[in-house]
């Protein structure tokens, strides 16, 4: 059975109220770290510092002899020393460091040093809590800063999605405001965050690395994770190992990149990620980008070269299954698209792109 055809299986609305419900409470339980190495350490030793006062300061005069805190300190702290030997990474936490070291935190001359000394074992743990309260206000700092910000480019999104779809551009949506306006922002943790400069999660939260970028990079990544959110969306019930519906529900297709129900394993995640990032410095009206360059040089040849127009690829990335024109006839705009890049590109072509865009990358980094 194809993707396309598997559509309709046990879906829920993307665009109705269970939706919308679910998202919101789930948005209120979300952690979302991508590394999942020092999550474990973080969380019990923000458990620790959260104590109530008296306990806490009897902890605290323990912190350089106390065992747990030095096993879960050393675990942390000597994987973010591993992370620096990765450029984006070694950005992020270096950064950190050096601005404990501006505001005294940390009486070291610079990051080298304070890592040097790290490794040879002679910081004392209390003075690495010390790094990770300084990380806690950092992060209630920014956020205050860039939170008008995201506000303000999240207003700017939606009004140019009203100019997209006035013009033809994208297809009508009534419930995108809702969509758009149901996204909160976090900033991507400097220790557990992982290396992306942004990522929308289905409970709702966009992270954003604000460490990685500036302005008008920030701005257009919040422009790419919004138009993440828009796009049509298929939910569907997990099926379990014996075959039959689970109690679970998942996202199965998010805008041209499908996801199946019984291994997990995903297709298109390549034109998703091109047409996500046109759309989205079409709607921030900037001709910049760093990302995905690949994706978009194919998709952009296609539509150069006349064998696919732009606003079928549009259409596609927009449509949701459960609409009263495609309840019944399935994914017609993805039918209509898939037809026109077979006759472009020969059949397997979703697969054969994929293989050429990873040799692509593969070719750079050698």
């Amino acid at each position: 059975m194809s993707i396309e055809q598997r559509h309709s299986e046990n879906f829920v609305d993307p665009d109705g109220d269970k939706y919308r419900a679910a998202t919101r409470n789930e948005r209120e339980r979300a952690v979302p770290y991508d590394n999942t190495v020092g999550v474990f350490e973080l969380r019990q030793l923000k458990n620790i510092l959260a104590m109530p006062q008296a306990e806490r300061t009897d902890r605290e005069r323990r912190i350089d002899t106390d065992p747990e805190i030095r096993s879960l300190l050393s675990t942390l702290f000597s994987d973010l020393s591993r992370q620096r030997n990765s450029l984006v990474s070694g950005i992020r936490i270096d950064r950190m460091v050096e601005e404990a070291i501006a505001d005294r935190t940390l009486p070291h001359e610079s990051s080298d040093t304070f890592w040097k000394a790290f490794d040879a074992g002679t910081i004392p743990p209390s003075q690495l809590v010390e790094l990770l309260r300084h990380r806690e206000r950092r992060q209630d700092r920014l956020e205050a800063e860039w939170a008008p910000r995201f506000e303000r480019w999240q207003q700017e999104f939606s009004e140019a999605v009203d100019r997209a779809i006035a013009s033809g551009l994208l297809p009508p949506n009534p419930n995108y405001r809702q969509r758009v306006a149901d996204v909160r922002f976090i900033l991507l943790d400097p220790i557990v965050g992982g290396n992306r400069g942004g990522r929308v999660y289905d409970s709702g939260i966009i992270s954003i690395n604000v460490d990685r970028m500036d302005e008008e990079a920030t701005k257009l990544t919040v422009f790419h994770e919004l138009s993440h959110q828009i796009s049509g969306t298929m939910i569907q019930q997990v099926v379990t190992e014996q075959g039959t519906p689970g109690s679970a529900h998942a996202r199965r297709k998010t805008g041209l990149e499908f996801q199946s129900r019984h291994d997990g394993r995903k297709q298109g995640t390549w034109l998703n990620e091109a047409l996500t990032e046109l759309l989205a410095r079409r709607l921030a009206g900037t001709e910049e980008t760093s990302s995905y360059l690949h994706e978009q040089a194919v998709v952009l040849s296609l539509v150069e070269g006349g064998a696919v127009p732009m606003s079928l690829f549009y259409r596609a990335y927009c449509e949701s299954p459960d609409t009263p024109a495609n309840r019944r006839s399935g994914l017609p705009a993805y039918r209509e698209l898939n037809r026109a890049m077979t006759k472009a590109l020969g059949p397997g072509w979703l697969r054969r792109v994929d293989d050429f865009v990873k040799q692509q990358y593969e070719a750079e980094r050698m």
